[in-house]
């Protein structure tokens, strides 16, 4: 999450705008946050441009939980983006109490305000908007980079899968997760046939050079995390099987 933290200040006016736009709204509760259906909720927090489009809602906890600030995800309707892909806009909400200065647990009557706030794209590799069982979106900042990146990684697993010589690509793989088997003993070639790139859960260009893309693979544990450069005569792909605590 390290990428999301300059996100959230610099959008965090975007979610104060709504906020001021909906001032003439009494101020939202938990009890309301809980009661109210997606498209009610979706309006009072990101306004009626943004809302409308808003399909689900996660990170709304049930009676059981408290917490002193309450983090909301919206996702926008998913629509397809060009023959290939599928694009969805995410939105982040964190509401804390509207009483200057208080700290604990949130009440259900209590009034809230939007503490901070981001939007971001993402995108899957689903053409026509079909995801593959437990395929997930990929949070993005260059569509293009992604795209191309995402490509260029289906297109090499697939030689890598198939029968005889592979086009030149120098492969390196390193496992850094000690307390399971080491992921590369197979050898590269074997390592990125498997690849669950499905799991793509963040494409980004490497210190802003859009030839150097490090695309990371989510798999509800450890995580792969591949850099591909794919310019030149012998494109270069290195996989890192590492410890996702730090993600």
């Amino acid at each position: 999450m390290r990428c999301r933290v300059l996100g959230w200040l610099t959008l965090a006016a975007s979610a104060f705008a709504v906020a001021a736009a909906a001032r003439a709204e009494p101020p939202l509760t938990l009890r309301d946050i809980r009661a109210l259906p997606t498209p009610a909720l979706a309006l009072r927090l990101l306004g009626p441009e943004r809302g409308a489009d808003i399909v689900r809602i996660e990170g709304v906890p049930d009676a059981r939980v408290r917490a002193s600030v309450l983090q909301v995800f919206l996702y926008a309707r998913p629509v397809p983006l060009g023959s290939n892909y599928c694009s969805q806009r995410r939105y982040y909400r964190a509401l804390a109490s509207a009483a200057s200065g208080e700290i604990g647990p949130l009440r259900r009557g209590q009034p809230l305000r939007i503490l901070a706030g981001w939007e971001e794209p993402t995108l899957a590799r689903a053409p026509g908007c079909r995801l593959a069982a437990g395929q997930r979106f990929a949070s993005i900042r260059e569509p293009d980079v992604a795209m191309r990146a995402l490509d260029d990684l289906a297109s090499a697993r697939e030689a890598a899968r198939a029968t005889g010589p592979m086009t030149p690509l120098q492969l390196t793989c390193r496992d850094e997760v000690a307390w399971d088997p080491d992921r590369c003993l197979a050898g590269g070639r074997e390592v990125l046939a498997q690849l669950p790139l499905e799991g793509a859960c963040r494409v980004d260009a490497v210190d802003g050079d859009s030839q150097v893309v490090e695309v990371t693979l989510c798999t509800g544990g450890p995580l792969w995390e591949l850099r591909l450069r794919a310019a030149g005569p012998a494109p270069v792909l290195s996989m890192l099987w590492k410890d996702s605590t730090n993600y």
